[in-house]
C-alpha cells in the first residue's frame, strides 16, 4: 500500500491529477452463528483486493464513500477484453461457510436466484451452490446432517482476480457457465464475476 498522506495534501493535488472510481463492493458470509460483512475495492497498485478501510490512509485515494473510492491509478491501466477481472467484479456477494447447515442453508438455498459462492474457513472457494439443489437439501437434512460443502459444485469454476477479462469470458464459455469465483493468489474467494458484468466491461470501450 501507498503510503499515507494528509488528507490537505490529498485535496491540493487533487485537481492535477487524473481521478478514477473504484466500486466498494459489499461481501456477506452466512455462517452457522450469524454473519460477516466486508467491503473491499478491486487495487490496481495491490493487484488485487483489498479491504476498503485501507484506503484510507492511502496517498493514491482522494476520496471515500460509501460506494466507491475515487484514486489515482498508478498508470495507464488495462480496460475492455484486457481489464483484470476483479475490477467487474459483482459488487454485492452472499458467501456461504462450508459447515453452514440446517434451516438457514435450506432457506438460502431455495430462494437463491443465482449460484451462490461456498467457502472454507480460511476463505478458500469450495464450489456453488445453487437453488436448484433446494429439494435434495432438504430431504438429506432429514436424513443426517448436510453441509453447503455437501451440496456445492463447480469448485473448478475459479479464476484468479488478476487474470483478464476476456479470459473469463472464454473459461465461461468453456464451461458453459455464466459465473466465475474470483481468488486471490493464495486461492482465497475476492468475489463472483458474472457474464454480463464482463460483458459490460467490454462493452465500456468499445466505440
Amino acid at each position: 500500500m501507498a503510503p499515507a498522506v494528509d488528507a490537505g495534501v490529498k485535496l491540493a493535488r487533487a485537481p492535477t491529477m487524473s481521478l478514477e472510481p473504484r466500486t466498494v463492493r459489499r461481501h456477506l458470509t452466512l455462517e452457522n452463528e450469524g454473519f460477516a460483512v466486508q467491503h473491499t475495492v478491486f487495487c490496481s497498485a495491490e493487484r488485487g483486493s483489498v479491504d476498503v478501510r485501507e484506503c484510507r490512509t492511502c496517498a493514491r485515494a482522494h476520496r471515500v464513500s460509501r460506494g466507491a473510492v475515487l484514486c489515482v491509478p498508478p498508470g495507464r491501466g488495462s480496460s475492455g477484453m484486457e481489464a483484470p477481472a476483479g475490477s467487474a467484479a459483482a459488487p454485492c456477494t452472499t458467501f456461504l461457510r462450508a459447515d453452514l447447515t440446517g434451516p438457514m442453508l435450506d432457506d438460502v438455498v431455495r430462494d437463491a436466484r443465482r449460484p451462490l459462492p461456498v467457502v472454507d474457513r480460511h476463505g478458500g472457494f469450495v464450489g456453488f451452490v445453487s437453488g436448484a439443489g433446494a429439494p435434495l437439501a432438504l430431504s438429506q437434512r432429514m436424513a443426517g446432517a448436510r453441509t453447503a460443502r455437501d451440496v456445492a459444485k463447480g469448485g473448478f469454476l475459479r479464476l484468479v482476480e488478476t487474470a483478464p477479462v476476456g479470459f473469463a469470458l472464454r473459461m465461461m464459455a468453456r464451461a458453459g457457465a455464466r459465473s466465475l469465483a474470483l481468488v486471490d493468489e493464495s486461492g482465497a474467494a475476492r468475489g463472483v464475476l458474472w457474464d454480463v458484468d464482463a460483458l459490460h466491461a467490454v462493452a465500456r470501450v468499445l466505440p
